[in-house]
């Protein structure tokens, strides 16, 4: 029945001789990378696009173009004939001999190797029979590892920053050959218009093909279309966004980290030719059409193209921006990345030949015991309800050819992008702060300068740092107030830096550092969210008295009623082992301490309780007073028939937060008893009356 409908349309189309004016609905098949079963989809398609401007942005040629960047992954080789990618060929009109498929890639070439790709060339005929328009169209890395490989290729010969990526530029250079060999087989005019397209590795390069036909002559920007779509970066020529390469589009996610890679910061300075558009996002558009309108639409397209539901992160740029950062923390230089103490490069590979080894059938994974991350993760799955499911398909949505067709085919050019930016605010000592939308919902808290990951609403979000930090993005289509205080005995500084990334995440600038004092009963507030988009401050206004409070009470930034539940574990000067736990809040807290003495282990036994209190002392440094009750049970080293015994305890500790809610302490522990006892239970107590010893000694632990 499919066959039949094709071959309906595809008389049609023939009959039709697709006349350079006037446009018309071609229903093509569409099957992305992941696809189990093509649809028909209704795309427009006029051949006089390619008499317009092509630095002039075309929103249905950039549908179509994305269509073939689709439809590029069928392996054309299983049914040469009857494929998706000939059968499209064949409605646009295209006769048989006037298509070119390179899909036959042989990895073992002495010469490529792992860098090639497939890709197809066809001519689309004009009304007069000449060709109307050259198609290029280059698929992307499928599922095997060689072309992963070739896309870790930054440089593999030289191990250094340079002018193009290494593993994208020789396949450019194959296909620049192959168009050209096209072009003199067919007698076709070199004026004739070009569309070139292609998805994530295809984009990429597509992507340096526009630029090095220019480059090399023969080609003038004119007749040149490019729409890339997920596109990486590919050069560090600086020259490369300038108005010389407007005829290049490239169509991207901002939650899609394929678009970031390699690196834009630092000594790293990669990016892509041409222009870039970035799709809506919840964190650069109206969040009531993106909630209400949008994402209904894409998600209703998206399931019909692949039978699933869409898995947005609704956080924006903030996920690649956090991992690209930490990429380049890790490795400052493409030198680093190669030989650097990490091993990216080598690790990667390393990870990427395990990913696609041997892939056991279906009936072998039925029989396959499940290992302990497995259960694990799977254990975690169902304590997070279901998240880590989400969050495994939103990093495969993020990047999916057949969610780009779905944004472009639900949303008109009007509505499809944006160009708002995003910012991010690095915080070093904030130890209270809330971000608060324009309804006074708190969208994000840090108590104790510990994130309430529980507490977050996105697109607001915040993660930590390894270097203590906090990291808050804020959208810059959002109204938000921003309220940091401090509730230590002594004020401490708190630094920060304001970060600005453009629409898709690309770096631009950072603010100076600046910093603030927040103390005990005030409140610094500052406008987010829109209000800091190219800001290098905060515009933060210190509240006081009645003000302040009222603010700390309403959105409970008030560290000292908050509940705490802190696990311990620590060793005294007489090697006695204690564990347990501490729950409350800080101005008055229960605890509950088990001991046992490692000299007599299994003989004595400890049990503490009683109430403590504490203090903030100075940005990670805290103070605890605490009074208990401690049980020996075991024998008493004077008299053997002893088998019971308490002891009032006084314990001070400082302690010092060392990354999250891990916190390491030294505690001076003093046991008071009745003097005839603290002879017998520990040795030279100190007599500090007639009626009451005391035995002090040293205690180092972990809190967490």
């Amino acid at each position: 029945m499919k066959r039949a409908a094709v071959f309906f349309f595809m008389i049609i189309l023939r009959t039709a001789c697709f006349a350079e004016s006037g446009s018309r609905n071609v229903e093509c098949m569409v099957s992305g990378l992941m696809q189990e079963q093509p649809v028909p989809v209704a795309f427009a398609w006029e051949l006089s696009w390619f008499s317009r401007p092509s630095d002039q942005y075309n929103h249905d040629l950039a549908r179509f173009a994305c269509m073939l960047a689709d439809v590029s992954y069928t392996d054309v080789r299983t049914d040469p004939q009857n494929n998706v990618l000939r059968t499209n060929y064949r409605l646009l009109g295209i006769r048989d001999d006037d298509m070119e498929f390179h899909y036959d890639v042989d990895y073992d070439d002495p010469v490529y190797g792992n860098d090639q790709c497939a890709f197809s060339i066809a001519s689309v005929p004009a009304a007069d029979g000449t060709a109307g328009v050259v198609l290029v169209v280059i698929r992307g890395t499928p599922l095997n590892v060689n072309e992963w490989l070739s896309n870790l290729n930054i440089n593999d010969a030289g191990r250094i920053e340079a002018e193009y990526h290494q593993g994208f530029y020789i396949v450019a250079r194959q296909v620049y050959h192959a168009l050209h060999a096209y072009v003199e087989k067919h007698g076709i005019a070199g004026s004739t218009p070009v569309l070139i397209t292609g998805h994530s590795r295809g984009a990429a390069v597509a992507n340096l093909l526009g630029a090095e036909l220019v480059k090399a002559g023969g080609f003038t920007p004119e007749q040149l279309f490019v729409y890339t779509f997920a596109t990486p970066n590919v050069t560090t020529d600086s020259d490369a966004g300038s108005s010389t390469y407007g005829y290049i589009w490239n169509i991207v996610n901002a939650e899609d980290i394929v678009p970031s890679v390699p690196l834009y910061r630092g000594s790293w300075q990669y990016r892509k030719y041409g222009r870039t558009r970035t799709l809506v996002n919840a964190c650069n558009t109206d969040t009531e059409f993106f909630s209400d309108r949008c994402l209904p639409a894409v998600n209703a397209m998206y399931r019909y193209l692949t039978g699933r539901e869409y898995h947005p992160f609704t956080t924006g740029p903030f996920v690649p921006i956090i991992l690209t950062s930490m990429l380049y923390s890790f490795n400052e230089n493409v030198s680093l990345f190669y030989s650097g103490t990490g091993h990216l490069h080598k690790r990667s590979s390393r990870l990427l030949a395990q990913v696609f080894s041997d892939v056991p059938d279906e009936e072998s994974k039925t029989d396959k015991k499940r290992t302990f991350g497995e259960r694990f993760v799977s254990w975690l799955n169902r304590r997070s309800h279901g998240l880590v499911d989400y969050i495994q398909h939103a990093l495969f949505d993020m990047h999916y050819d057949s969610l780009y067709l779905a944004f472009l085919l639900s949303l008109d050019e009007s509505r499809a992008f944006s160009d708002i930016g995003y910012s991010i605010l690095v915080v070093r000592g904030a130890e209270e702060c809330a971000v608060v939308d324009s309804q006074d919902n708190v969208q994000c808290r840090v108590m104790d300068g510990f994130i309430k990951f529980g507490e977050m609403v996105p697109p607001v979000i915040a993660v930590p740092t390894f270097s203590g930090r906090v990291v808050i993005g804020f959208p810059g289509n959002a109204q938000l107030q921003y309220y940091l205080t401090d509730e230590t005995l002594f004020p401490t500084s708190t630094d920060c830096h304001i970060e600005h990334f453009d629409s898709n995440g690309v770096y631009l600038e950072s603010s100076e550092p600046f910093t603030l004092y927040p103390r005990r009963g005030t409140v610094y507030a500052a406008p987010a969210g829109q209000a800091m988009v190219g800001a290098q401050a905060l515009d933060a206004v210190l509240l006081k008295g009645r003000e302040a409070w009222t603010l700390i009470k309403r959105y409970d930034l008030d560290s000292r009623v908050s509940f705490m539940f802190e696990p311990e574990v620590a060793m005294d000067s007489r090697f006695l082992f204690t564990y347990g736990f501490r729950a409350g809040i800080p101005l008055l807290y229960g605890t509950l301490l088990a001991g046992n003495g490692l000299a007599k282990f299994g003989k004595t036994f400890d049990l503490q309780a009683g109430i403590g209190n504490q203090q903030s002392l100075a940005g990670p440094f805290k103070w605890d007073t605490e009074l208990l009750l401690k049980c020996i049970f075991g024998m008493a080293d004077s008299d053997e028939n002893e088998r019971f015994n308490l002891v009032t305890v006084l314990r001070t500790s400082l302690s010092c937060r060392v990354v999250g809610k891990v916190h390491v302490f030294a505690a001076g522990v003093f046991d008071f008893t009745l003097p005839e006892r603290g002879d017998t239970l520990f040795m030279n107590p100190h007599r500090i009356s007639d009626s009451v010893s005391v035995f002090p000694h040293m205690q180092i632990g972990i809190r967490f």
